[in-house]
């Protein structure tokens, strides 16, 4: 499992980190948001290792510190209250959490998600057209073309 655990293309591991740091930026020229509410803050991973989606042990302090100066307060998710939290998942049969998440466009007021919003394993064409000649070849047989041919279930067009 671990060799299908990848950060994607490379061009979205240049991309990505890039965009997380504007779209820093523009939190910051806007100042601490004017309603109240939950702020979900999300890291990926918090570690010196050279991973562009990691923040350095430091640095994470660091915004923690702004964090608490600016009067924001870390709360457990059972304070909070699991209702107050939206969980996706993407291996969820039904489609439409993940379709609506995917059209959420970055606004003054909220984030651009960005991530896998499906992941669904499911029998492809192939697969399905393979497994009905194989249900249909174990209950009739092989079948012979000439056979079928000179079967007399023809039709004349013209």
């Amino acid at each position: 499992m671990q060799d299908r655990l990848t950060l994607g293309p490379a061009w979205v591991q240049a991309v990505k980190p890039a965009l997380t740091r504007v779209r820093t930026r523009l939190w910051e020229v806007r100042g601490r948001p004017r309603s109240g509410g939950l702020r979900v803050l999300f890291y990926h991973r918090v570690s010196d290792d050279p991973d562009p989606l990691a923040i350095a042990p430091t640095r994470f302090e660091a915004q923690m510190r702004v964090l608490r100066d600016e009067g924001y307060r870390v709360v457990d998710v059972a304070e909070a209250g699991e209702d107050a939290l939206l969980v996706h998942d993407e291996h969820h049969e039904k489609s439409s959490l993940a379709f609506a998440l995917s059209r959420i466009a970055h606004t003054p007021q909220g984030p651009t998600p960005i991530g896998v919003f499906r992941d669904v394993e499911r029998p492809v064409y192939d697969e399905l057209m393979a497994e009905q000649i194989a249900t249909a070849t174990e209950k009739g047989g092989a079948g012979d073309l000439g056979e079928l041919l000179h079967a007399g279930d023809t039709w004349t067009i013209g």
